[in-house]
């Protein structure tokens, strides 16, 4: 399995596409406003998206899907359940405040936690992880050792808890759940680099057991 990260929009929101070696198949996770060049890459290599899996409905995870389906027409969009009305919702998806308002199209696949997935042979599971986002979902490979999380987790920080319908207390349930699993687990955020959870249960600030921000 290979996974290739994507940087986008004026966030620089990270898509994930997850394809099996020399095979055309493949899996996107999540997709921010201007997916041009995501589009173009797997148009490219004349890739075939299978499904589009969301980590969670804010509009810089969000923006792109219709032009993508545009393109991929059929590929069924995967998200939690309870931030379907989000994608064609700009408040809550907070576009409205962010920038253009975005509505997307409903997704196809209402996901719950622990519900698993074959992807070409390789085993995901959603793990259901609110807090900075009430329908938060991290997409975990236990046999290959990857996580990615949306904005829940990143190297050296954790999500933000003071959107609409964020929770502080939450996400620290959240991340102590995700930190349960092993630490060479390589962690994919939906913003800036990859990171282990071994070295954020170490060096990442907001995972001290002694933290009072979650309190």
């Amino acid at each position: 399995m290979t996974v290739e990260t994507y940087a986008l929009g004026a966030l620089e929101t990270n898509a994930y596409v997850i394809f099996n070696e020399g095979q055309p198949d493949c899996w996107v996770f999540d997709c921010p406003d201007t997916p041009g060049p995501l589009i173009e890459a797997l148009v490219g290599r004349g890739a075939r998206p299978r499904g589009l899996f969301l980590t969670h409905a804010h509009s810089d995870h969000i923006a792109g899907l219709d032009k993508f389906r545009e393109v991929f027409p059929g590929v069924p969009v995967h998200q939690h359940g309870l931030e379907a009305p989000w994608l064609s919702d700009p408040g809550a998806n907070l576009s409205a405040w962010m920038g253009p308002p975005v509505a997307v199209g409903p997704a196809e696949v209402l996901v719950t936690d622990g519900q698993e997935f074959d992807l070409g042979g390789h085993r995901v599971r959603a793990l259901h992880v609110p807090g900075h986002s009430p329908g938060s979902l991290a997409w975990w490979f236990e046999a290959e050792g990857e996580l990615i999380v949306g904005d829940v987790l990143f190297r050296s920080g954790v999500g933000r808890w003071d959107f609409p319908g964020s929770d502080r207390r939450q996400l620290r349930r959240s991340l102590d759940r995700l930190c349960s699993l092993p630490d060479a687990t390589r962690v994919r955020p939906g913003h800036g680099p990859s990171t282990t959870l071994g070295r954020e249960r170490t060096s990442n600030p907001y995972l001290r057991s002694d933290e009072p921000w979650a309190d």
